[in-house]
């Protein structure tokens, strides 16, 4: 009888590894945790920047490529946009928040509603 319980437990370890090992999509370790999330193949790697952005969020953009070491020069062929909007399509919770980012290779553009969204674009 206790070779048998032995054998059960092994078979059901063996079914939840083999289930904990099918394909599960990927979610990635951001904070905060976005609503949405969708990946794609780009890669954005600069060596300086330019800034585009209004004057209420242009010191975040500062700060932050300060705090990654990133030199800002005008002109720099890889940016980072920050655009003010009304609302964000598709952020169904917090749009006082909201936020979205696009990263291609040659730029990171965020768009938020409001400056605490900015906020928290660049935390994530």
């Amino acid at each position: 009888m206790k070779r048998i319980y032995s054998i059960s437990i092994i078979l059901c370890l063996c079914f939840v590894s083999a289930v904990s090992g099918a394909e599960q999509p990927r979610k990635l370790a951001l904070l905060p945790q976005p609503q949405r999330c969708a990946l794609n193949d780009r890669l954005f790697e600069a060596k300086q920047v330019s800034v585009q952005a209004d004057p209420a969020t242009t010191a975040m953009a500062v700060a932050f490529c300060e705090a990654l070491s990133l030199p800002i020069a005008e002109g720099s062929a890889h940016q980072i946009r920050i655009t003010l909007t009304d609302s964000i399509e598709g952020a169904a919770l917090n749009q006082e928040e909201a936020y979205r980012i696009q990263i291609t290779d040659r730029a990171v553009a965020i768009q938020a509603t409001t400056e605490k969204g900015a906020y928290w674009a660049f935390k994530t």
